[in-house]
């Protein structure tokens, strides 16, 4: 078995390693790296026709957003201000009034101030008693239940004693 000496000095050794690839490359006998190719392929295709036709679209695409989205946020801010103006006259009229609005001033009817009965309003007249054939799906079989439960208990104890 034939060990290779390690040299230390990198610097030295790096030299070496580029002279060597220098000069295989010199001779033909070392093909492109696959990383190399690969740079060569994107470059080509970066300063390809079709890539800079699709960038070209995509920014005027981009720019045509832009504007209109500034449009609408400016058609938008027109109506706000117009809104505003509308509001403001209203504001004024207001605050030239010398006359103050109070909520007892509202003309509400009296049926409505609670001078009607009071308690709650029912749509129908509450029944006396349930029929058995009302009660039916809502009755629970008490002994059914304890006996479900009382099985779910026996099996999960069966099943611990067993270690399943």
């Amino acid at each position: 078995m034939k060990f290779k000496k390690i040299d230390l000095n990198f610097k030295k050794a790096l030299r070496r390693k580029k002279r060597e690839a220098r000069w295989a490359e010199e001779d033909g006998a070392v093909t492109p790296s696959r990383l190399t190719l690969l740079k060569e392929n994107l470059s080509q295709f970066f300063h390809s026709r079709p890539f800079k036709i699709y960038l070209t679209a995509l920014a005027a695409t981009a720019v045509a957003a832009a504007v209109v989205i500034a449009a609408v946020g400016w058609f938008r801010s027109s109506s706000v201000r117009s809104e505003l103006a509308e509001e403001a006259t209203f504001n004024n009229f207001v605050g030239e009034s010398t006359e103050i609005l109070k909520v007892s001033d509202l003309a509400i009817p009296d049926s409505f101030k609670g001078e009607e009965k009071e308690g709650p309003i029912r749509y129908r007249e509450p029944m006396r008693a349930w029929t058995p054939e009302m009660a039916k799906p809502y009755k629970n079989d008490s002994r059914a239940l304890a006996e479900d439960l009382l099985a779910e208990e026996n099996e999960k104890k069966v099943r611990e004693i067993l270690g399943l």
